[in-house]
């Protein structure tokens, strides 16, 4: 299988495919249909990683830290890291909601949107985990 085959196969699925530290890292989300077809590309990760380095320089992305989550907003990790470290805006609770029992549904007070939750899909209310404005702790 040829880079710019698996290249494309990964746009097919909204993946974008850059080079971090000499690893392959995606940019995008990762739908679970191309986590499946994905397996398929490992053997020929070196090669992407070549091709993408000497074809693609814009794909050749800077080193990060732990605290850089808002560059990597949509991969799982940056994700969890969001809700491991709570925006700084994030204010204490003040509605739960009712018999969840899960945390990431707890409205809290936001200093930026009046009133926010730290996970969970919701079109009502921003949401930390893919806030455009989450900002960790320094």
């Amino acid at each position: 299988m040829l880079p710019e085959d698996i290249l494309k196969k990964c746009e097919e699925h909204g993946v974008k495919l850059c080079v971090r530290d000499g690893k392959l890292t995606p940019v995008g989300n990762l739908p679970i249909a191309f986590i499946k077809v994905s397996a398929e590309f490992v053997p020929y990760k070196q090669q992407v990683i070549d091709y993408i380095t000497q074809n693609y320089p814009d794909r050749v992305l800077a080193s990060i830290t732990a605290l850089d989550v808002p560059a990597v907003r949509n991969t799982p990790n940056a994700r969890i890291n969001r809700l491991r470290i709570p925006c700084i805006n994030l204010g204490p609770a003040v509605e739960k909601p009712a018999g969840c029992g899960c945390n990431g549904n707890v409205i809290h007070k936001c200093s930026i949107f009046g009133k926010c939750r730290r996970a969970g899909n919701y079109k009502d209310i921003p949401v930390c985990v893919d806030c455009d404005k989450y900002e960790a702790p320094t």
